[in-house]
């Protein structure tokens, strides 16, 4: 078999155990029902991945898209997020400190699958939900053997392994999306949809709130002018910056955009721009999963949509700690140095990210929860050696790197360029 027909068989058989855990028995009722909620959510994605190959974003009308949107989102928000598995308080309440965290972790994990799903990266949602029936089946056998369930080291054990397993396809597969256009998924939407069409907005597979819909409608209805002169302003500033700095433009292949939900049609104008700079864009998710460096704030680390729950993000932005000690730093930063050896006539063209950011972020006081993962001391000294580490190299591989802040117009100077 090759290597796509083998991806097929696990995600059947991962699959097909998936769907037997709602009719099984654990003797504890409340792990029973995290790990229902769990394969539940499970069960969502591979509905979704149905819908997406049966051409479901082409075929479903407005009202099925935005049903299918909050099905996915629905646990994290914020009316629901009290009673959500992934609220380390509630997880923590409900399975104990010792397991709560670790199991919280997980399911955090589990959520990047959205995005994967989105994005046809079967093997990313294979070997997550590979972990899930790992950690579940550790549950079963020490049920069936009549021992203790597994404690919290060992779920912590389980999910190290899946990172130290996956630390290089991750970092092979993260930096070829930051330097290379056709690894980007989500490009042939933002170049090729119908942006007058708001379905468009689903495609992406990230939260689409009020503000993105909005945002998508009043750009939709400004006049072509309108969106050149944006766009060209952007770039423009952008070539004169690497200019100011005496760096030759000329000399670089690619540059990474980070952008909200919503700015497609202005994004679209800004890529031909950079296109006829001789630069080609890519255009890569903000990290959804911990393997891929996952923040508290996803504005600014790539390209998202809208925010669900900021205080969600907040909750997770360390659950690094799960695993991260001195051997995982290490092998990281081989797997790294390995990813820009293989990439590295791509990383020495790379340009350096564009931020395109909007106006009109509302200010977040986060609530530090003592129940979620937080670096330890000494996880933070290697964190930080850890970043150090990572600069190095990128600065060893992608020579006079140039960072830029493009700010987007508020709608009032739209509106004002538009007359």
């Amino acid at each position: 078999m090759n290597d796509r027909e083998v991806l097929e068989e696990r995600y059947g058989l991962v699959m097909d155990r998936i769907r037997e855990i709602p009719g099984e028995t654990l003797n504890d009722g409340r792990l029973k029902d995290y790990f229902d909620f769990c394969a539940r959510f499970l069960l969502l994605i591979d509905d979704t991945a149905a819908f997406l190959e049966g051409d479901g974003l082409r075929k479903a009308d407005l009202e099925e898209l935005e049903r299918r949107n909050q099905a996915l989102y629905a646990d994290i928000l914020p009316d629901h997020y009290e009673k959500s598995y992934g609220n380390p308080a509630w997880a923590v309440r409900e399975l104990g400190e010792e397991r709560g965290r670790p199991l919280c972790a997980l399911y955090a994990e589990l959520r990047s699958l959205i995005g994967f799903v989105y994005e046809g990266r079967q093997e990313e949602i294979v070997i997550r939900m590979e972990l899930f029936v790992e950690v579940y089946a550790s549950f079963v056998c020490a049920q069936d053997c009549g021992e203790e369930p597994p404690s919290g080291k060992e779920i912590r054990d389980i999910f190290y392994w899946f990172a130290w397993d996956y630390a290089e396809p991750a970092s092979m597969r993260r930096l070829r999306e930051q330097l290379c256009p056709e690894e980007c998924a989500v490009l042939p939407l933002i170049m090729e949809s119908d942006l007058t069409d708001l379905r468009y907005l689903y495609g992406f597979g990230e939260y689409v709130g009020e503000a993105e819909m909005d945002t998508a409608a009043f750009l939709a209805g400004l006049p072509e002018e309108t969106i050149r002169a944006v766009a060209d302003t952007c770039t423009e500033r952008y070539r004169m910056e690497f200019e100011a700095a005496g760096r030759d433009l000329s000399k670089k292949k690619t540059v990474a955009l980070y952008y909200r939900l919503g700015f497609e049609r202005i994004l679209r104008r800004v890529i031909d721009n950079f296109a006829e700079m001789g630069l080609r864009s890519t255009v890569f998710r903000s990290a959804g999963s911990v393997l891929d460096g996952r923040r508290a704030e996803k504005v600014g680390s790539g390209f998202c949509g809208g925010i669900p729950n900021r205080q969600y993000d907040y909750d997770h932005g360390e659950d690094r700690a799960v695993f991260f000690d001195k051997k995982y730093a290490n092998r990281k930063l081989e797997a790294l140095r390995a990813a820009y050896e293989e990439n590295r006539e791509a990383a020495a063209g790379f340009a350096g990210p564009a931020m395109v950011e909007s106006f009109g972020e509302t200010d977040f006081q986060p609530i530090i929860k003592k129940e979620a993962f937080q670096l330890s001391g000494e996880q933070k000294r290697l964190w930080m050696k850890y970043r150090a580490g990572a600069g190095q190299l990128r600065r060893e591989y992608i020579s006079e790197e140039k960072i830029s802040l493009i700010m987007l117009p508020g709608r009032e100077e739209l509106l004002h360029k538009s007359e």
